[in-house]
Formats: structure tokens, sequence, C-alpha cells
């Protein structure tokens, strides 16, 4: 069992806990690369200024864990709320025929071990976003794993919509789906994947997997009762062997708006993330058999400012 220390850190130092999600967002919102639509603007500017702008912020109220009266945060002078939800692609099935989540395991282990040896002060600056064992090359993520989580935990929110516009009658209803998945390519053929990995070929949009205009995605959220939807997913950076961009980082979508998607071939759809490599996320160190990648939790001025930062063996 995890000492009482370690349950804090297994919260405080994760994504466990809404408030890092949002704090990320809105540390990082000016430097992150958008998406929206024309057609889906209605509501974009006024909602992301009341969570970025730091006056307007202080307006919210923080609501997270409170499972009788949800959603996480709502704001009475702006008739607003947002739920938050988290979605990866790290889940799958185990030798027992249960789910499992690969990452939360990992981090579970690495917290453990910081805890145990005195070195808190990381917890404490660093929020913990995944860990890899070096040496697993059989670590697979694919496109199946990233939908049926998608899936399974934007429909448990769905069937809570009417509690959340019963608990605050009139309020515009947000859906923030904080997505830690990696970036996917699409490959044009079969030809193009070797090894479960895209071949080496230019960079180009065509390429790379955009979720929310895949029809696979899209039609889990089309016509949904919210008024609209912000898609983050901060470690989509395109990765190929001969160079990498930053992919889309916030999809701002209105449910109801018509959006051009894709049928995508999911055998077609192939992870960037090669696992036991360096994912870039946005500072990583090595430990105990494991690479582990955080997000400092200090207000920045840029990314640059600490890439890197703890590229070192602890």
């Amino acid at each position: 069992m995890p000492s009482e220390l370690e349950k804090y850190y297994l919260k405080y130092s994760t994504f466990s806990d809404e408030n890092n999600i949002l704090e990320l967002f809105r540390t990082h919102y000016p430097t992150l690369s958008k998406f929206c639509p024309d057609n889906h603007r209605i509501h974009f500017k006024r909602l992301i200024n009341s969570i970025v702008n730091n006056s307007r912020w202080k307006k919210w109220t923080n609501n997270c864990g409170n499972t009788d009266n949800p959603p996480d945060y709502y704001n009475d002078s702006e008739k607003m709320m947002i739920e938050v939800m988290r979605v990866d692609h790290y889940m799958h099935r185990n030798s027992k025929g249960k789910n499992a989540n690969s990452n939360a395991e990992n981090i579970a282990k690495v917290i453990s071990s910081l805890v145990q040896e005195g070195r808190t002060d990381i917890l404490d600056n660093y929020i913990i976003s995944g860990a890899v064992e070096i040496n697993d090359h059989e670590a697979e993520y694919n496109y199946d794993q990233y939908l049926s989580s998608f899936k399974r935990v934007v429909e448990k929110h769905i069937n809570k919509i009417p509690t959340y516009k019963a608990n605050h009658p009139g309020f515009k209803l947000y859906f923030f789906i904080f997505d830690e998945s990696a970036s996917y390519n699409v490959a044009r053929n079969e030809s193009d994947i070797v090894n479960k990995r895209l071949t080496p070929r230019p960079l180009d949009l065509d390429m790379i997997h955009i979720p929310c205009m895949d029809e696979n995605f899209f039609s889990i959220i089309r016509d949904i009762d919210v008024d609209q939807i912000i898609w983050y997913a901060p470690f989509k950076d395109i990765k190929t062997n001969i160079g990498s961009k930053q992919g889309l980082q916030i999809m701002i979508i209105d449910p109801h708006k018509p959006i051009e998607t894709i049928k995508y071939n999911p055998k077609f759809v192939i992870c960037s993330e090669v696992p036991g490599k360096d994912a870039d996320y946005f500072a990583s160190f090595k430990h105990n058999g494991m690479r582990v990648f955080t997000v400092n939790r200090r207000p920045i001025a840029s990314l640059s400012d600490y890439w890197g930062a703890l590229e070192k063996d602890i």
C-alpha cells in the first residue's frame, strides 16, 4: 500500500489533479498551435479569455472532486461551466482481461521510488506526465487503443450532461478533453510501414492525423449537448525518422457545426512515439530503468526555457 506521502504526490504531481491540467493550459496557451474552423468560433474567444486571463480565472470555482455536485469548474458571474476529462492511448487489456494503464502503473512506481529516496524536490517542481521502461521494446501504442480510450471516457461524461445542466441551469457547458497521447502519422499505403513505423519521407499535412477531423472520433462528439469542446493535446509533436515539427495541440470544436471529416483506415494510422526512446515531451530523465517525462509546473516565458532541463540520471 502506498504511504500517505506517496498518495499525496500521486495526485499533486500528476495529471490526476485537474488543476495541473488547467494550469498547464493557461501557462502554455500562447505558444501552442491551434485549430478552430471558422464556423466553430462563436464561443471561442469568450471561453478562452475567461480561462487564460488571470483576473477572470479567479471568478471560477474549483469543484473538482465534488462527485455529488459536478461539473469540475463553474463560473457564476459568467454563467459557464467546464467538465475536464483525460484521454490517452495507454489503456490495454491485461492478462486477466481487465483494463490496465501501463503509463499510470509506471508513474506510480517512479513516484513511490522518488518519495522513498527523499527526492520530493522533483515532485514539488515537476508534474510527472509519463514513464516508459527504457528496454521495453514490446510496448505498443496504437490507434485502436487511442480511439477506444476516447470513446470510453467521453461517453461516460456525455451520460452525465443532464446532471451538469440540472446543477447549473442556464449555464454554458464546455468539455475540456485533455489528450495525453502522442502524435499519429498516416501512411499512404502498406509499403510506407516497416516494423510498425513509417518509412522516411518529407513531412507534409497529409501524413498528420488530426483527431477532431477523424470521422471515428468526431462521430462520438457530433451533436452532443455541450456548447463547445476544447481538445487539448500538448504532447502531439509530429515525429518521423527524418525530422519533427509541432503538431496541433489545441482543437476548438462546436459539436453542432459541420466539419469536413476524414475516414481513416486504422491500419494506416501509426503512432509516432517509439517506445523506450526519448519522446521529447518537455523534459525527461532516467530513473531506475525508466525514461520519465515531466512538465515544469512553474510559469515560464517559453517552452525552450526548460527543454532538457532534467536530462540527467538521478
